[in-house]
């Protein structure tokens, strides 16, 4: 059964192409700049409250950057799971056409 492609599922598929070639790249620059980011805020908040370790400096300072850190590791984690899964995608499909 050979089904065609609506537009939506060919502008996909085009924009996924264009995705694979020229931005995937630059996501995973992007995204591990995110997880080292995160590893020199938390590094950082933990370096300069170690002397200071009273309650206002932890509450104004330690737990907010510590979040902030926490932030840019979530957004490494989740951004390059869903980089992952768009280059199998990617993947499957040039296989998919390249047995047609």
């Amino acid at each position: 059964m050979n089904t065609s492609l609506t537009k939506a599922e060919e502008k996909f598929i085009n924009d996924l192409r264009v995705w694979d070639r020229k931005r995937r790249p630059m996501n995973m620059v992007l995204y591990n700049i995110f997880l080292i980011l995160g590893g020199v805020v938390i590094l950082v908040d933990i370096i300069t409250t170690i002397p200071h370790l009273t309650d206002k400096v932890i509450f104004q300072f330690s737990i907010p950057g510590f979040m902030i850190g926490l932030l840019l590791i979530g957004l490494y984690i989740f951004g390059h799971y869903w980089s992952k899964e768009r280059k199998l995608i990617a993947s499957i499909i040039k296989k998919l056409e390249g047995m047609q």
